[in-house]
């Protein structure tokens, strides 16, 4: 809309006093270049704070436009030079001499043309404020409406349906101005100015309009509608409709309805009423997981289905073997002696007995591939507690240690221990992370040991094979279904994919892992029993889709066609509101159900789509990512304390370090009432662990290669964490081998698969992160169909895959993305929404304090304190005291006491935090034992003794450990050995251990990081009741502070 001297499209206003717009405001797609502060890299103010609102309120004005090609701002390369535009783009001053002569007026026009759709002319339409008149394809005007000046707020709006474009003053309509529109292609909103001085602010539709245009909308779409619905259908029409009715009733398994249906409109039925009948009862199997019973049930009732089709054949077998696996998991969870009950929202607990040194407690615990096997040769090398245990009495151990380094792998993640190191699969692990493994030598003493326990290994042998016997069907059974795959060529991606996660749970022992499955989930039942509807209509020569439904789909493709030929009737369609009277989702195309009710199905369909709509909604929010300073994912570093660390000196959000989703669908939540936390934790590894005070601006990053595993983790999770963070950008082997992380940037499809799945169960908002490709146009296309999957944000880093730190950031590659997309991208310095940062939050955590950075020593302190309220885990505590010394780690004494330190309490010690430490255990301690003397059991002894991790390492040799020695003095004594319990406290899942011995029972509550470590304190806490503590060598209990 050309304007000499006039306003332009939308509202604008000489002083903003609408929209209260200004020179400092910044771009309203986010950060531009130069519009950070100093102040803690806090972003400058955008045009509209919520960008999700703003792209609601534009899309509401143009209905069915693409978003990306909608004017919202003032294009700086297409103005007159008298003209100077604000840093915002929404500010258009006049800087020329206004001589008021004809060659001194100036115009400029946005940055992209109305949507032709939306009923804008390319010719010349403008409303004067120095006259109040009208001007179209002249230069001559009518008188139209009043004058207009500083204060005044105008807005100009299109009708195409009544081809009329209107004005209006300070939120009045002025009237109709033109009746005559025509050759609506390219129309650019445009702003004139002319006298010196002169500012105008524009809205484009990102803030809410002084005028409501709403019943102008609402007058148009009825106009539409009421044509429609004019039309006059021949009578033909109405046995037409009546079949499609029947056939979609038919299709969808409404069989009393539809035989009603047909019988009053004297129609004979598509299908009969018993066939539809049997595939109901067949649906209805699968949705109960009775998959045997299913493929029973169709073997019968369709001898061939299963020989004409394989793939349903296949994928109901699947189901079936997952169904096999967790039936034997439930019976051995219901065959279990140890049970955790609960009682008004208290964990009871429950021990864990074992009747020889020994103990096999852990096993309970832990999978049997962990097992040291009953069976193993005389020359195996044993772990150093296994033989502490089984061969007390040996005395020819050589010790062997191996240097393990301070990978992730090769410490426990989670749980914390500050006593330096953990036990686990039978190895002690040193705190300075050597591994030491003791080879035993063989002799007659120790067989003599073994049968006088009463146990031999031929038993346990024997007694293994017969606990193994119960797989043998399901193995047999997985080699069918393998067999079966086989014979059917070009398998589809998802149907391997499927095949190899069913086969899979074969290796889940612990039935809550079954209990959270993705395929035991309402989701993948559904999913399955579509498939098995559609296989059997297909059987029977039927289409599994009904023609209506059919028509429904065709009538988007159609709204596509009308808008490209530039009909302008079609943004004011919607074949929904006209069919169902009401703006509500389509007919679920695809459901069977079991009521006969179809109004009522129809309902429930609805409410089930808009709960999904909701979540969609939910995923999509923007807000939570907008104008942020953001702390990376890092892995071993982006843990409780260092992510809490960075909260308080300012950071907006913080990411947690990627996390695989089996590893997180195969844990259990736990609300830690020790620590206030809660906690997700797969035995006694604490994988994540979730303060309160940082729930609503935590992002969890996930490693998933699949839309089921994706969908699942957002189900488990649910609000327990501020967002959710897919990681495509991983470029480490393991990602890659995974098909994770970058290995997903050119698999388009596999990114949609993913992404459409977890926003469409997620309860938080939904984000990816990943690296720009090889190519910039593939990138643009790649966060194009991302953005199409309704995330929220999209973080980019500007390297490629086979790219690291050397290699130079690809700004302007940034930069484009964040001008194709319009949700925020987070990134650096490249005129996107937020910034985020890795390296230096890690070595400078300070770095994100208003008031700058702090010195290294009191990022180091603060560190630590948050660690030791945390209970983070020792080595975890060490690698990130490492990484803020830098180098300072041999010029700083405090460093090099950090490097030598074996447990958290060194580290504290050298930092002069140790009274912190103290003060966290004991907090720690008094919540564990606040349970009443009354609830204790009465005939126990109790010690509250404990020992750091590492005495057992620095024990003189293997059999001068607390369990060893009392042993030996059973056996000299000849009394009965000791029998040892533990159980596993649900607040912090850490153990605690008692033994019975001499006819009394001794216990610790000292949480242990493992049972053996529990066994150990009990027997220390033996030693001390029965007066024997003398016999053990050396100082054991941790000397308090």
């Amino acid at each position: 809309m050309l304007m000499n001297r006039g306003l332009p499209i939308g509202d604008d206003s000489s002083n903003s006093n609408d929209d209260e717009m200004g020179e400092e405001v910044a771009s309203s797609r986010g950060l531009s270049d130069d519009s950070w502060c100093s102040d803690g890299l806090k972003p400058a103010t955008t045009f509209e704070e919520n960008e999700r609102l703003a792209r609601e309120r534009l899309l509401s004005l143009y209905p069915r436009a693409e978003f990306k090609r909608l004017p919202r701002a003032w294009n700086k390369n297409d103005k007159y030079h008298f003209l100077d535009i604000s840093h915002s783009s929404l500010r258009v001053s006049y800087k020329g001499n206004g001589k008021q002569q004809q060659k001194d007026a100036a115009s400029t026009r946005a940055d992209y043309p109305i949507p032709p759709q939306c009923g804008w002319d390319r010719y010349s339409y403008g409303y004067h404020g120095d006259d109040g008149n009208f001007f179209s394809f002249s230069g001559n005007g009518v008188s139209y409406g009043p004058k207009f000046t500083t204060g005044d707020v105008i807005g100009c709006g299109v009708n195409l349906v009544n081809k009329t474009i209107f004005f209006t003053k300070n939120g009045v309509h002025l009237g109709i101005a033109s009746r005559e529109l025509e050759h609506i292609d390219d129309l650019y909103p445009t702003i004139g100015l002319q006298t010196t001085g002169e500012v105008v602010d524009a809205n484009f539709g990102q803030r809410p309009f002084r005028f409501d245009i709403r019943p102008e909308m609402e007058t148009a779409r009825a106009k539409v509608s009421g044509e429609i619905l004019a039309i006059q259908l021949p009578s033909e029409k109405t046995d037409w409709m009546n079949k499609l009715v029947s056939s979609w009733m038919a299709c969808e398994g409404y069989s009393k309805s539809m035989a009603s249906f047909c019988n009053a409109a004297k129609l004979v039925p598509e299908e009969g009423e018993q066939s539809i009948e049997t595939r109901k009862e067949i649906v209805a199997l699968v949705l109960s997981r009775r998959s045997a019973e299913a493929i029973s049930r169709m073997e019968d009732a369709y001898p061939d289905i299963f020989v004409l089709n394989k793939n349903i054949a296949l994928v109901l077998k699947c189901q079936q073997f997952v169904e096999m696996a967790a039936e034997i998991a439930r019976q051995d969870a219901l065959a279990k002696p140890v049970t955790i009950t609960s009682s008004n929202g208290q964990s009871m607990p429950s021990s864990v007995v074992t009747p020889r040194l020994d103990s096999q407690a852990e096993d309970i615990e832990a999978p049997p591939a962990r097992r040291t096997p009953p069976f193993a040769g005389d020359d195996m090398n044993v772990p150093v507690d296994m033989q502490m245990e089984e061969e007390p009495c040996s005395s020819s151990a050589v010790l062997v240690s191996t240097r393990n380094g301070q990978s992730a792998e090769d410490v426990k993640n989670g749980a914390g221990s500050a006593d330096g190191g953990s036990i686990d699969d039978g190895l002690i692990l040193g705190a300075d992370g050597d591994t030491t493994i003791i080879e035993e030598e063989n002799t007659e003493d120790e067989e003599d040991v073994e049968v006088e326990d009463g146990i031999r290994r031929e038993e346990e042998a024997a007694a293994c094979a017969v606990e193994y016997q119960k797989y043998n069907e399901v193995i047999e059974f997985g080699r069918s279904i393998h067999a079966l795959s086989l014979q059917i060529p070009n398998l589809s991606g998802n149907t391997k994919a499927l095949l190899n996660d069913s086969l899979a749970t074969i290796c889940l022992l612990d039935y809550s892992q079954f209990e959270s499955h993705h395929l035991l989930s309402d989701e993948h039942l559904h999913d399955l029993a579509k498939q098995t509807a559609a296989a059997i209509l297909e059987f029977g020569g039927r289409s599994p889709q009904s023609q209506l439904s059919r028509y429904f789909h065709l009538w988007a493709k159609m709204q596509s066609e009308l808008s490209s030929a530039k009909i302008p009737h079609c943004a004011f369609t919607d074949v929904t509101q006209l069919v169902f009277g009401a703006p509500v989702p389509p007919i679920n195309t695809c459901s069977t159900s079991n009521t006969s009710n179809p109004a009522a199905a129809e309902d429930n369909n609805m409410s089930v789509k808009t709960s999904a709509k909701h979540v969609m909604s939910v995923a999509g929010d923007s807000s939570l990512y907008a104008n942020k300073i953001i702390m990376a994912p890092m892995v071993r570093a982006g843990r409780t304390p260092l992510r809490l660390l960075a909260l308080d000196y300012g950071a907006d959000l913080c990411y947690t370090e990627e996390i695989i989703d089996q590893k997180l669908l195969s844990s259990k939540r736990i609300v830690n009432n020790a620590l206030g936390t809660i906690d997700y934790c797969v035995v006694d590894d604490i994988i994540l662990r979730i303060a309160p005070r940082e729930q609503k601006r935590c992002v969890l990053q996930i490693g998933t290669n699949s839309g089921n595993n994706a969908a699942q983790v957002a189900k488990m999770i649910g609000t327990d964490v501020a967002a959710i963070d897919v990681n495509m950008g991983c470029p480490k082997p393991f990602s890659i081998h995974c098909g994770m992380g970058a290995a997903l940037l050119k698999q388009v499809d596999k990114v949609k698969e993913i992404l459409t799945s977890l926003t469409s169960l997620s309860q938080v908002p939904v984000s990816c992160k990943i690296r720009v490709l090889d190519d910039p146009s593939e990138t643009l296309n790649l966060v194009r169909e991302i953005e199409k999957c309704g995330v929220a944000a999209l973080g980019v880093h500007g390297r490629r895959r086979d790219e690291r730190d050397p290699h130079p950031c690809r700004i302007d590659e940034i930069r484009e993305v964040a001008r194709t997309v319009s949700i925020p991208v987070i990134a650096n310095e490249t005129g996107a929404s937020s910034a985020m940062i890795a390296r230096k939050a890690l070595s400078c955590p300070s770095v994100f304090r208003k008031e700058g950075v702090l010195p290294f020593d009191q990022d180091v302190v603060n560190f630590l304190d948050l660690a030791c309220e945390y209970d983070e885990n020792y080595t975890m505590t060490k690698y990130v005291v490492q990484r803020i010394l830098g180098g300072k780690q041999d010029s700083d004494p405090r460093g090099r006491q950090t490097v030598l330190a074996g447990s958290n309490l060194e580290i504290c010690r050298a930092w002069g935090t140790e009274n912190k430490y103290e003060e966290c255990r004991r907090n720690r301690l008094r919540k564990q034992c606040k349970r009443s003397l009354e609830e204790e059991p009465a005939d126990y002894e109790y010690h509250d003794v404990t020992f750091p991790l590492k005495r057992l390492k620095d024990a003189q040799n293997a059999h001068a450990t607390p369990k060893c020695v009392l042993f030996k003095y059973c056996k000299d004594m000849e009394v009965e050995v000791p029998v040892y319990a533990s159980h596993r406290r649900e607040e912090d899942k850490r153990y605690e251990g008692s033994v019975e011995v001499m006819g009394k029972r001794f216990r610790s509550r000292k949480g242990q990081p493992n049972i053996k470590m529990a066994e150990q304190v009990a027997a220390l806490a033996a030693l001390i009741g029965l007066n024997l503590r003398h016999l053990l060598i050396g100082e054991w209990e941790e000397q308090q502070l």
